[in-house]
């Protein structure tokens, strides 16, 4: 008699059990439905579109605010006697054309602000550098991305593993391309060399690419690092913004920090 008690319990047990799963399986099949009809209905009143990554509310036309991480470029960095040729060359450039509208020029314009006009090609600021390089086929990706309103991060990687981040475009960004071939000049360039410079503007930014074919150089005040930020110290105070200086806690170290 009590094994029959308790096989009669156990079977209770399990028919209460049974139920239970039976109820719980119906309650996430109603939140599937309810799901599936608020997707169908949120289909209908707003398009997605596919370039710039946001919703529009077909009705009324409005954007609806949509907040995205972002795809990451990271630049490889230049070996220091390649980055010593483009810093003389850059300074060979600027001496042999004074007047001209050299893209470091417009860069130390952009940097300095409100103390120059437009008119004036010979108020700069300080003069900015290159600070890594990426294949130009990877920057003319970059170009056509941000000129869908994209955005994307552009990050750097210095000696000792410290990364930092910075934001190359967004929807809303400045994208200039200017295409054309080398003239003869005293500065040494390269023969028959195309060259091509691509210059996004983000929030009062810049990010220069000065393309030679194969390869683009990438400069600009994006890059720029402030106070607290890291820099590579064989780049002197090249990595710091306009008054900062690259300071290392130790001799030894490769990587420093931009301090007033």
């Amino acid at each position: 008699v009590a094994d029959q008690l308790n096989a009669k319990h156990d079977v209770n047990n399990l028919r209460k059990a049974i139920a239970g799963l039976v109820c719980f399986v119906f309650i996430l099949a109603l939140s599937n439905l309810g799901t599936s009809m608020a997707s169908a209905i949120l289909s209908k009143e707003t398009h997605a579109d596919q370039d710039s990554g946001t919703l529009t509310i077909i009705s009324t036309g409005e954007t609806l605010g949509v907040q995205s991480a972002g795809e990451t470029i990271e630049l490889a960095p230049l070996p220091n006697d390649v980055r010593r040729s483009r810093r003389n060359l850059v300074l060979e450039e600027l001496e042999g054309d004074r007047q001209g509208r050299h893209a470091h020029r417009l860069l130390s314009k952009k940097k300095s602000g409100s103390n120059c006009k437009k008119s004036d090609t010979t108020c700069t600021g300080k003069i900015i550098f290159d600070s890594g390089k990426i294949s130009q086929k990877d920057a003319e990706t970059i170009k056509s991305k941000c000129d869908r309103s994209k955005t994307l991060n552009v990050k750097r990687v210095f000696e000792d593993g410290t990364s930092d981040s910075n934001v190359l475009c967004k929807p809303g960004s400045s994208v200039i391309e200017k295409k054309g071939k080398n003239k003869r000049s005293n500065v040494r360039k390269s023969r028959g060399e195309d060259r091509k410079n691509i210059m996004i503007t983000t929030e009062g930014k810049s990010t220069n690419f000065a393309c030679n074919g194969s390869d683009c150089f990438v400069s600009g005040t994006s890059l720029l690092q402030s106070i607290g930020e890291p820099c590579d110290v064989l780049h002197g105070d090249d990595d710091c913004e306009e008054g900062l200086v690259c300071e290392v806690e130790d001799r030894s170290d490769v990587t420093g920090v931009c301090l007033s």
